[in-house]
Formats: C-alpha cells, structure tokens, sequence
C-alpha cells in the first residue's frame, strides 16, 4: 500500500487531466486507509469533497469516512458521516455496512435503544446483506447487555443453529452458557440450568480464541456449584495447565482463582495431600486469591493437626492484615493471650472495615469461650466504637447477652439480646431473651418468646430446646396440663437425645406427682429401650420404680432397682440412693427386718469398703432410725455410740445422735435425752440445730428434775443464740424463778422479752406476768401458789390456756380478715392468706383446722407456699408424735418441690 499510494499521488498532483485520475484519486485515499494513515485519509476526503464530488467513487468515499470516523473514535462524527451517506445513496451497495457502523457508533456510545433500532431495520432492510451475520449477532449481544436475557437466549440460539461456522461461535457458546448461568442461580440453584450452562462453556473452550480460558474458567465454576466435582477438577486443572504462563493480568488471575478452587475440591473430597500442594502452587501464583489459599491451607493444616506447619505458613505472610487475622484464630488454641492481643490491634489500628469487623467477631468467641464475661462488658464501648456493619453490631449486643447472662444479670442480658438486629442472629437472641427470664424465674415471659422461637422460626436449631424448656416453664407454675402437652410434642417430633429423654424423665414424674401410675408405667416401658444411655436408663427406672410402688408394687420396685444396683459402671452415689430406695420400699410394704437388713448388710458393708465417710454416717442412721421403729433400742444404741466415737467430724452425725435424744425424751427418759441433746448443742456446727438441741436439753434436764442444770442450759441457750424459741426459753426462765420465788430474777427474764421480743408471741404473756410480780397483792398470791410452767409440745393433746383479752380480740380481727382473703379469686393471694391461718390455728394447737387448710394449698397452688404448707403437715405430725406419717409428708416435699431448696433442705433433714 505504501507503493501504491506514492505512485498514485504522482498520477493525482501530476496528471490530472489523465483518464486514470479519478481512479488514481480514490485508490490513493484507499491506500493510505489500509496503512491506517487515518489523517492524510481524512485529508485526501476532504479535497474529493471540496473539489471533485462527481467522481463515480464518491459514495464509497464517503462511506469511508464514516468509517474512518468510527475506528478513531469520534462516534458522533461518525454518525453524521453515516447518515449523510444513507440519505444521499440509500440503496448503494455500502449501505448496510454504513447501517451497521453507525448502530455500532451509537453502541459505542452506550445508546444501545438506538444501535437496536437501527440493526434491527437493518435486519429487515437487508435480510441476504453480507453483513447480516455481524447484525444478528450484535441484536442479540446488545439483548444480553441490556439483561433481556430471554430474548437474547432466542437469538442466540438462533445464531448458533444459523451460523455453526461463524468467527462469532466461540463467543455465542459462551454467552448462551452465562444466560443459563443466570437463569439457574437468580432465585434458587436449578442443577440442570447450571449443567447445561457448563456444556456451553465447554463448547466455547474448544475454539481457539480469546475467550477460551474464561470458558473453561466459568465451565469449572458451574460444575463446582452442582456439587460434579470430578468435571469441575478437570476443567481447572486444564485451565491452570494451559494458561499458567499468561502474561495477561486478568488470565493471571483468573488462574489464580482457579487453583485456589481446586485446592478447595481436593479439601471437599479428603484428597488432602493434593490439597496442601494446589494450595501452595496458588500462594506461589501471587494473585488475590493468594491470601485467602495461605489462610485456607492454614486451617486445613491446624486441623489435620499440624500445627506447627499451619503456623509455619501463617507466619511467612502476617504482614498482611487477613492472614494476621487467621493467624489470631489459630494460635488462640494454644496461646489465648497473644491471640487477644493481635486482635485488639487489628480492631484499634487497622483501616480495613472487614477486618476490623471479623476481629471484632473472633475476639468475642474466644473470651465468651475463655468465660472472660468481665472483659466483654469492659471493652465493649471500644468493640462497639469500631463496629462498621450490621451483622457485626449484632453479634457484639448477642455476645454482651451471653456475658451478663453468664454472670446471671439477666435483666442486662434481656436488654442486651434486644439490641440485636441482624437476621440471622435474630433467632439466636430470643432464645437467650427466653432463657433469662426462664433463670430469673420469671416463666409467664420465658413461655411467650419460646413460643415465638416455635412459631416465628422455621429452623430446628432451638425447636426441641424450646419445646422441653415450654414444659418446664409451664411445670414450674402449676399447669401441669400444658407441661404435659409440650413434653408430649417433644417425645414424638423431636431429634435431640438430650432434650427428649430430659422431657421423657419431668413427663414421667408429672405423672407420678399426679399419681397416674399406669400412664406412668406405659410412658417408661415404651420409651426405655430407646435411651440406653448412661444417666438417663436410670432415671427412666427410677420412674418406673416409684409407679410400682404408687401402684402398691412394692415387690415390682424392689426388682427395678436392684437390676440397677447389678449394673456396671454405676456411680457409688447412686448405689447408695438405689439401695436407701430399696430399703424405703421394703418398710412402706411392711418388712421392717427386710429394710434394715439392705441397710446394715448390703450399703454398710458397701459405704465401708469404699471409705464413703458421709454415706458411712448416713447409712447408720437410718439403721439408727429403723431399730428405733423396730423398738430395737439396743441396736440403736450400739450405732449410736459408732457414731460418737469414729465420725463426730461429720455434721450429719449430730442430726442422728438429735433423733436419738428425741427418741428418748418421748419415751421419758429425760437425763439420758438431756445429755445427747447437749452433745449436739455444744459440738454441731449447724447453729440451727444446736439452738434446737440447747432448747430441748434444757427442757430434758427440767423434766429429769434438774432444775438447775435447765436453768443452766437455758440461760447458756438465751445469752448465745439469735433462735426464734430465745423468747419461749425466757419466759420458761421466768417462770422457774417465780417457782422458786426468785422475783427479781423473774422480772429480769420478763422485761427481757418486753425489751427485746415486741413481735413475740410470748410479749403479751411476759407483760401479764410482770404486772402480776409487781403487784403487791399478786406478790402475796404468788407466795402462796406456784406459777405453772408452760413445757414444749409432745403429743396431740388439746392444751388450752386463757389469752388476754385484747389479744383475743385482735386475733379474731386477724382471722376474720384472713377468711376473706382466703375466699379470693387470685390462687396465689387466697394461698398465702390460708397459709397464715393454718399458723395461727397451729399456735392455738386446733391441728385439725390447720391440717385441712394445709392440705387445700398443696392440692389448689404449685408454688413456695405450697412447699411450706407441705413441709408445714409434716411439722405438726412430727410435733404430735406422729413419725410414720410425718416423713412420708416431708419425702413430698423433696420430691414434688424440688426446685424450693431451702425448704427441701430442712425437710431432708426432718426426714
């Protein structure tokens, strides 16, 4: 072209004239545009234009402008250019190509409605024009760009059936594989969308063209998301093998990707020694999946176990903020502290926002891991200052939750889990909203969120933790039938083990509570067989056990547990439980010798030879307790002494050797009572208890005729104990002195009382008895009449003595008041008030009256009154005498109100 254009431009500046120099005119511009010498191309159009317009070649120069104009880029030139061609020749045989151009200018200019307009007249206007093809496939690209996606499908697929040869195959193959891509991942994965997606990336993979290695990328890519990891492995690996060596950036670093996704298929599919070398080719590639590979294989390393190799990695790379990050994660495992520490600084000094968030995350995880509760709620000012995102504010006020739940704040922890806003945290922090109320107690709340966690989340994460904790709230209140309903529910739908052999164990002792025996029985035999698991066997028999024995099946329970006892590996605790059950049931069938032999012969022997010191002092006494029943006195005796001598050191001996002294006052063996009550009184670390032992040796010794030994004791009692009985014993004090006439000693003992026990019951009787000794004429009545001492309650006899008047009447006036309150519609307000009459007619000893009511708490209110009311008829058959009946009482309470532990500790030990 070179040579052409100089000899032609001889022909047009030299023979002008010639016949050739309109040709030579053209051929010359010709030839400077195929040298790309677009400004002397321009020059020479403008000189046609200028002066010869009517050489027969001017339309093409014209049409040659134009496309100057395009290939330099000045689109809106090119346009005009373009336009001034089709008005002046519309049917010449450039027309098409000018068409196409100046759709292709306006493309270029992103006027992609207009380009469409034009190609598409174009393609009706020229339906054989060479150039068809290049229009067809530019209509259907310009769909694609402009996200018609189904119609851009239509047209491609009718360009592929059309044009099988065509320069624009490769590139239409590889588009109709992104529309399916597209059209298989929008809402959902559609695997067959996807596959076909990949077949079209692999037929554009086949051509040699530039678009290949994005083929063959996007092929692997597909299949990788379809789960065919044996088609996506081979499709990387034949990218990364053919186009490793790329100088092209974005080659290089789609390679990049492609090995660190292939590394990942070879971790998926446990290949793990081809996964650690692909990792370390896509470190050594340098590209921004480099990080993550150093990272990746870090993790893969630590988790194999290797982690000196993992930290080996890391550390090569820490310069950079993600990897110091996944270095944080891993060492946290074998140093916390220095972990905390690099966390920390990433938070407080790095710039990037995602690595301050996931520091933020991570050093969360690792102090609520550690328990460091304290450090959360200190820092969390500064966690919050940095916090950038939703997700990670969320999980700072979730974390924050779990701290002050930790640290049972649950009213901080509610507040805390309110905070949280992020979806998918959301489920999380309403079960720790309904998990705090339900540890304070409050169950009314703790039901409405576990019921939202049911009913507003469709997970099965918190489901049967949810369900199990509904039955218990409910338990705890006393809808004993909603309890079961959820404990139900659990049983059959459940997945969890743990939750629904838990709900299997409260469903089976709702039952018995409920004495629904039968039920209780079918419940355990249908369900046994599926928890053989260590712990919860046994609870299951435990259940089935007391069933039997609800049913009078003593024998039956007797068999339950003593297949449990046989069982290996069973605690030597509960050993000891099973074999004082065993015991029980032998004595409430009647078999006293059968109970105690259990005892003396199979746990004795057993505590012993395990050196089970406390179990050793638990299993004398209740030897201790059945000889007594037995009126086997001597063996008591014999067990006894066993205790005063070898396990004074254990505090559970004192609470026998009280029994005892007990024991032997009811049977008016006064001295005797008097000097084991005062071992207990002196020795016991238990205050209560020896306040009660002091009480009552004193009362021992005053009933053995020793006077002065009671005044003793009891002045020892009144001057060292803070009991409640402290009043009782000075007004007995001052009795025993009016007895002896020992006045002034007397009046010390009764304004005592006045001074110091105002909200007494015995501050009305102190105030009567000290007017009387100030009283000359009742000083000379007493001389001659003794005053009666008042002792303690023993038996059910009906003691009544004359209250002041005044009292009366303000007691009336507290009865009458409590009958009305009892009557109201509120159960709780009606039991407290029922609770406080049974005290009143227990303090004027009408049992019977304070039985009943009593006896109307436990069966109208599961709550802490009913606790004490149950503890309370224990209390009175125990003070009446009445033993047998008494601990069968109390055992209620350890066993119905288990959750209030004050009270089942002092009925234990009634018990």
């Amino acid at each position: 072209y070179m040579v052409a254009e100089s000899q032609f431009r001889i022909i047009v500046e030299q023979y002008q004239n010639s016949r050739y120099f309109q040709d030579s005119l053209y051929y010359l511009l010709l030839s400077q545009y195929f040298q790309k010498k677009y400004t002397e191309s321009l020059a020479t159009i403008s000189l046609i234009e200028n002066k010869y317009r009517f050489i027969k070649h001017f339309p093409k120069v014209l049409y040659l402008k134009g496309r100057i104009l395009f290939e330099t880029g000045d689109y809106r030139n090119a346009i005009r250019s373009f336009e001034n061609y089709l008005k002046n020749y519309p049917i010449d045989e450039d027309a098409p190509y000018s068409a196409y151009y100046m759709a292709m200018s306006y493309y270029q200019l992103t006027n992609n409605q207009r380009a469409l307009q034009i190609l598409e007249d174009l393609e009706k206007q020229y339906p054989n024009a060479p150039i068809i093809e290049d229009v067809k496939f530019r209509i259907a690209k310009i769909y694609f760009e402009d996200q018609k996606i189904d119609i851009a499908y239509i047209r491609f697929k009718e360009f592929e059936n059309s044009y099988p040869n065509s320069k624009y195959l490769p590139e239409t193959l590889y588009t109709i594989g992104k529309i399916l891509f597209q059209k298989g991942t929008t809402q959902q994965i559609q695997t067959n969308l996807v596959y076909d997606s990949a077949i079209y990336f692999q037929k554009a993979s086949e051509f040699q063209s530039p678009i290949r290695p994005y083929a063959l990328f996007n092929s692997g890519v597909s299949f990788l998301l379809i789960g065919q990891y044996s088609n996506s492995k081979d499709t990387f690996s034949r990218l990364i093998e053919q186009f490793s060596i790329s100088s092209d950036p974005n080659i290089k670093e789609m390679v990049n990707e492609a090995t660190y996704q292939l590394a990942k298929i070879y971790r998926t599919t446990e290949d793990y020694e081809n996964s650690i070398k692909t990792y370390k080719l896509a470190i050594s590639q340098s590209g921004k999946f480099s990080t993550k590979s150093v990272i990746e294989l870090s993790d893969l390393l630590n988790n194999l176990g290797n982690y000196d190799d993992a930290i080996s990695i890391l550390s090569q790379y820490t310069n950079t903020p993600e990897i110091l990050l996944k270095y944080a994660e891993i060492i946290q495992t074998k140093d916390s502290e220095t972990s905390e520490k690099i966390l920390l600084s990433l938070i407080t000094l790095e710039t990037n926002t995602d690595i301050k968030n996931q520091s933020i995350i991570e050093i969360l995880k690792i102090l609520l891991k550690r328990g460091k509760y304290e450090t959360i709620i200190s820092n969390f000012r500064t966690f919050l200052t940095n916090s950038t995102d939703e997700y990670t504010t969320s999980f700072l006020y979730f974390a924050l939750g779990e701290a002050n739940l930790n640290l049972r704040d649950f009213r901080s922890a509610i507040s805390s889990y309110s905070q949280v806003s992020h979806p998918l945290l959301k489920e999380d922090a309403t079960e720790g909203i309904a998990y705090s109320h339900y540890l304070s107690e409050n169950y009314q709340l703790a039901i409405k969120f576990y019921q939202e966690l049911i009913t507003k989340y469709n997970s099965e994460k918190y489901r049967d933790r949810a369900l199990y904790l509904l039955g218990v709230c409910y338990e705890r209140i006393k809808q004993n039938e909603e309890a079961k309903k959820y404990y139900q529910q659990l049983i059959q739908t459940g997945k969890d083990n743990k939750y629904i052999s838990s709900g299997l164990v409260n469903l089976g002792w709702i039952y018995i509570r409920e004495k629904r025996f039968d039920e209780a029985i079918i419940l355990i035999q249908n369900n046994i067989q599926k928890y053989q698991e260590p712990g919860i066997y046994e609870h299951l028999s435990e259940i089935l056990a007391w069933a039997y024995d609800g049913k009078g099946d003593q024998t039956k329970g007797i068999e339950i547990l003593r297949n449990l006892v046989l069982q290996k590996d069973i605690p030597d605790i509960q050993k000891v439980r099973y074999y004082n059950y065993i015991s029980l049931f032998y004595e409430k069938s009647g078999n006293l010798q059968k109970a105690l032999d259990v005892i003396e012969k199979e746990l004795l022997p057993m505590v012993n030879l395990k050196n089970l010191t406390n179990h050793i002092v638990e299993s004398i006494g209740r030897i201790i307790e059945i000889s007594l029943k037995t009126k086997n006195e001597a063996k008591a005796r014999t067990y006894i002494t066993e205790l005063k001598n070898k396990y004074l050191s254990i505090q559970k001996s004192y609470e026998y050797i009280y029994n005892f002294a007990e024991y032997l006052y009811s049977n008016n063996k006064y001295e005797e009572a008097g000097r084991e009550f005062l071992i207990v009184a002196r020795q016991s670390q238990d205050k209560n208890l020896s306040d009660e032992a002091y009480f009552w040796a004193g009362w021992s010794y005053y009933n053995a005729n020793k006077q002065q030994d009671a005044i003793n004791i009891f002045n020892e009692f009144v001057n060292n104990s803070k009991s409640s009985k402290v009043s009782s014993v000075l007004l007995t004090l001052g009795d025993i002195m009016v007895n002896q006439r020992r006045f002034q000693e007397a009046r010390n003992y009764y304004q005592r009382i006045i001074n110091e026990f105002k909200n007494s019951p015995e501050y009305n009787e102190a105030v009567i008895r000290l007017s009387r000794i100030s009283s000359t004429q009742q000083r000379t009545e007493l001389s001659q009449q003794s005053q009666q001492v008042q002792q303690p309650e023993q038996t059910l006899q009906k003691q009544t003595f004359q209250q002041p008047k005044q009292q009366e009447k303000s007691i009336d006036e507290i009865i009458s008041s409590l009958e009305g309150i009892s009557k109201s519609k509120d159960k709780e307000t009606a039991s407290k008030a029922k609770f406080e009459l049974a005290m009143i007619y227990k303090s004027q000893r009408n049992y019977q009256k304070a039985l009943t009511l009593l006896q109307e708490i436990t069966e109208e209110v599961y709550n802490e009154t009913a606790a004490m009311a149950q503890f309370e008829i224990g209390e009175i058959l125990r003070i009446n005498g009445d033993y047998n009946r008494a601990w069968k009482e109390y055992i209620k309470v350890i066993y119905i109100y288990k959750d209030y532990k004050e009270i089942v500790v002092k009925s234990m030990y009634y018990t």
